[in-house]
């Protein structure tokens, strides 16, 4: 399969791989592509996006445009979803969901080693080999 030229194209190839199904099949194919692709959150319903057949754009309903992503409430699942690929990405995200995305009585300014090293062990990851030297970095 070719790869969309632009988002556009990438849309006018779902609308058309889909067309074929009800709203419920659509529902359910929407529903399983999104987790197969560890989209999280909710999703907007294929009753919920009408098609504009003349130009072929999507465009979703007033119900499903209030419907926002959740993200994850632990850091597990927050790290997971970021995956980073370095010690140093990996500390930024984890200042990231300790400043902005943990629950609020766990929210802090900065994080030390051993949020980092706490962190490493919650997500089933690899500890950073010195993480007072990765939060210097």
């Amino acid at each position: 399969m070719t790869k969309p030229s632009d988002d556009l194209e990438a849309v006018r190839l779902v609308i058309q791989a889909l067309e074929p199904f009800d709203s419920k099949d659509r529902d359910r194919i929407i529903r399983w592509a999104c987790e197969k692709l560890g989209m999280p959150g909710t999703l907007p319903t294929a009753q919920g996006l009408a098609q504009s057949h003349g130009s072929q754009r999507v465009a979703l309903s007033d119900q499903s445009q209030q419907l926002a992503p959740t993200a994850p409430t632990d850091i597990k699942g927050f790290i997971l979803s970021k995956n980073p690929r370095s010690e140093n990405h990996f500390a930024a995200v984890v200042a990231y969901y300790y400043h902005f995305q943990a629950p609020s009585n766990d929210q802090r300014d900065f994080i030390t080693k051993d949020d980092l090293l706490d962190a490493a062990r919650k997500a089933d990851r690899k500890r950073p080999n010195r993480p007072a030297q990765v939060l210097v970095n």
